[in-house]
């Protein structure tokens, strides 16, 4: 299931940061580009690109959900060891959570796999978000 919600407005520039009890330990990334992305006449110039990742993760606490940022990310298949329950994706502070049938229980590896797109336009080099 993919659940979309949406932040309050005291939410949404609040708990920005990841949760503490999970934390990655190694990320793997996959990135294609598409090279034939030109810039429109505003001199924004049109970002696009597919890619995987695979993020080798630890918890300190038990916890059945991990929260992981994806700004800008469309993501298309999320997996892990355990079956995947839903996926939720917050709109304003752009965060991805990922819960499982199974808890992440505390001092074990764990391996979540996904795969995204990104497509924006970009005006600059030094702009964000």
């Amino acid at each position: 299931y993919l659940l979309g919600y949406i932040s309050v407005s005291e939410e949404a520039l609040s708990n920005l940061r990841l949760r503490q009890e999970v934390y990655p330990l190694r990320y793997e990334v996959s990135l294609s580009p598409n090279s034939s992305s030109t810039f429109t006449s505003d001199g924004a110039a049109a970002i696009q690109y597919t890619g995987t990742t695979s993020i080798q993760l630890k918890a300190d606490l038990s916890t059945q959900c991990i929260v992981l940022h994806a700004d800008e990310m469309t993501v298309w298949n999320t997996d892990t060891a355990s079956p995947v329950t839903h996926v939720g994706i917050d709109f304003q502070r752009t965060l991805l959570q990922v819960c499982t049938k199974d808890t992440f229980e505390p001092d074990t590896l764990y391996q979540v796999d996904f795969t995204f797109e990104v497509d924006t336009l970009r005006k600059g080099y030094s702009q964000y978000g």
